[in-house]
């Protein structure tokens, strides 16, 4: 038994992480700043502290004659279930304090802080630039140093180095390796040309010792490195979502044993995709120069029969007569073990885009904007528009939910 077996996780306060980057794409200017060892800067009770200790090495440098000493924790520690909760706590009972005196920039604090990083955006170099000087006094009034800020502002950047408590001049807000390249929230971002990006070289790095012998196991570790919270490379995760499905049908097939040539052969065709994922490039803004006259949702859903999906798009119209599309985003699924018909699966395939629909018109705050779904399934759309009494249940079900959040009109 170990302390996380027994203390309270608490309740989650961070906001929802797929809604927090898409907000981060609708104004021009953006930034991140990183609270420096956050978790650390949280003092524990003096009653608690004997329950965090750990032993350690009282001479590092003869670590096998060396006796072992018992240490003891004074502050939260980065490991412990609870500390996520405690940190988010603490942040929002803080800013209680400056609610009336500061009330626009304690309310994105709020809203837009995720563990120990705050991102923003504003309209004007000016506006951010007070936002984060109100920022940065919230938290130093806490005791708590925000700085690594990364920003897509060559301007702003320049007001932020006095206030950046980080001397190494590459440093992203999660320590980036190149001049403009940085992350958010665990998605590559070039704050140069403000674009999300992806880099295979990690993972095809991964696959190199199981070139020859390919596993159950050695398939996992590698898929398990894939992060894509926004659906960006949806087609390629989709693949090897697939792919473990198929695995899963090999009978007695061992989590070391070397799989069978058809796998393999999937296997081949996700690595060759890997390769080209540093080909995308994403605009992390949504909106171009001009009047804007309209704005719309657009959700399509497809499917077939190892999978099904939905992607989102905004499509804004100018006033010139510039139309411009940006994803939003895209939701994957695999086709259930159990065989459905491709019509069956096109449904599945619309309730997926209207579930995809209804998150982004909340997560945005676009409810007032007009939402046009899309399917290629006649059989589907007849299901949808038509009488529900005379479905059968299992479509009946799922047609009655896509009406409850989409008009069919």
């Amino acid at each position: 038994m170990c302390l996380n077996d027994c203390v309270e996780v608490g309740d989650n306060l961070y906001p929802d992480m797929l809604a927090l980057i898409l907000r981060f794409g609708w104004n021009t200017i953006a930034w991140i700043g990183d609270v420096t060892k956050a978790f650390l800067q949280l003092e524990l009770q003096h009653e608690d502290r004997s329950a965090c200790k750990v032993l350690w090495i009282k001479d590092v440098g003869q670590p096998l004659e060396s006796e072992l000493v018992t240490l003891q924790w004074n502050r939260v520690t980065f490991g412990i279930s609870c500390s996520p909760f405690l940190l988010a706590a603490t942040i929002q009972k803080h800013l209680l304090k400056f609610e009336s005196d500061l009330p626009v920039v304690t309310k994105k604090i709020r809203k837009d802080t995720f563990v120990d990083d705050w991102t923003g955006g504003a309209s004007s170099v000016q506006e951010a630039y007070e936002l984060i000087q109100q920022a940065t006094t919230i938290f130093a009034d806490a005791g708590m140093a925000i700085g690594k800020w990364e920003t897509n502002s060559q301007q702003l950047k320049s007001l932020l180095c006095p206030m950046s408590n980080d001397s190494s001049e590459t440093s992203g807000a999660l320590s980036g390796t190149l001049l403009g390249c940085s992350k958010m929230l665990g998605l590559r971002w070039d704050t140069s040309g403000d674009f999300y990006y992806f880099d295979p070289k990690p993972l095809l790095l991964r696959v190199e010792p199981f070139k020859d012998q390919l596993t159950k196991r050695g398939i996992l570790q590698v898929s398990s490195k894939l992060f894509d919270p926004v659906g960006f490379i949806a087609p390629v995760i989709v693949k090897v979502k697939v792919l473990f499905q198929e695995l899963w049908r090999v009978k007695g097939l061992g989590w070391d044993s070397i799989v069978p040539g058809s796998v393999r052969e999937s296997w081949n065709s996700f690595v060759e995709d890997l390769q080209h994922l540093s080909l995308i490039r994403v605009p992390r803004y949504y909106f171009q120069p001009g009047q804007i006259v309209n704005q719309q949702l657009h959700v399509f859903g497809d499917a077939c029969l190892t999978a099904y999906g939905a992607v989102a798009y905004m499509r804004t119209t100018y006033a010139d007569g510039l139309v411009v599309s940006r994803i939003l985003a895209s939701k994957s699924r695999v086709a259930p073990v159990k065989g459905l018909t491709i019509s069956r699966l096109e449904l599945l395939a619309a309730l997926t885009a209207a579930r995809l629909g209804s998150y982004l018109q909340k997560a945005l705050g676009i409810e007032a904007w007009p939402v046009l779904m899309w399917t290629d399934s006649r059989v589907a759309w007849h299901w949808i528009t038509g009488r529900t009494e005379r479905l059968l249940p299992w479509v009946r079900n799922r047609v009655i939910e896509i009406c409850s959040l989409f008009s069919t009109s």
